[in-house]
């Protein structure tokens, strides 16, 4: 983060926008260094956000294979550890990347298999999300009818999960 203030600093004292381009590209190299390491101690925590901000660097820098593949290889390795439900928010994180990347098409077949994901692992609390940005995605994509099928069915899920974790009123 340091480096990255420091580029931010330079480019408004007005050098090239490429310092910045250039510090993304390192932070890039040390997360996939870091990755690695949190992965061999067991921080499962650290390799989580780690490869989520790797991916968040890839996709500023228009590497989508590179997103796709550090995303794939999570995911791989949650589903062997027996983990679905951060196999399922992995893959969940890929479509957001894809979308982000203007990769619909990609979007769409990442969302619509993590929701059925969800929906095998009752990962309630995912769906909708996965649900509201399936919507987005058929959107751009001009599949209208799609998106408001999707919209609804995500509206209905939060009503069902916001009247379970909501106590009723007490009575007099």
């Amino acid at each position: 983060q340091r480096k990255g203030g420091e580029a931010f600093k330079k480019v408004e004292a007005g050098a090239d926008r490429k310092v910045i381009r250039e510090t993304e590209k390192f932070t890039a190299e040390a997360f996939e260094k870091a990755i690695e390491l949190w992965r061999e101690a067991g921080h499962d925590g650290r390799l989580i956000a780690g490869a989520e901000e790797l991916t968040r660097l890839y996709s500023v820098l228009g590497e989508y294979e590179r997103v796709v593949d550090r995303l794939t290889r999570e995911a791989d390795y949650w589903r062997d550890r027996g983990n679905i439900a951060v196999q399922t928010n992995t893959l969940y994180t890929l479509g957001i990347r894809q979308s982000q990347m203007k990769r619909e098409a990609a979007a769409i077949e990442t969302f619509e298999r993590v929701v059925a994901m969800s929906r095998s692992a009752r990962l309630r609390s995912l769906e909708p999300n996965v649900l509201t940005q399936l919507a987005f995605s058929y959107e751009r994509v001009g599949r209208l009818k799609d998106a408001e099928s999707a919209r609804e069915a995500a509206k209905e899920l939060w009503n069902v999960l916001y009247r379970e974790h909501v106590p009723a009123p007490p009575t007099k």
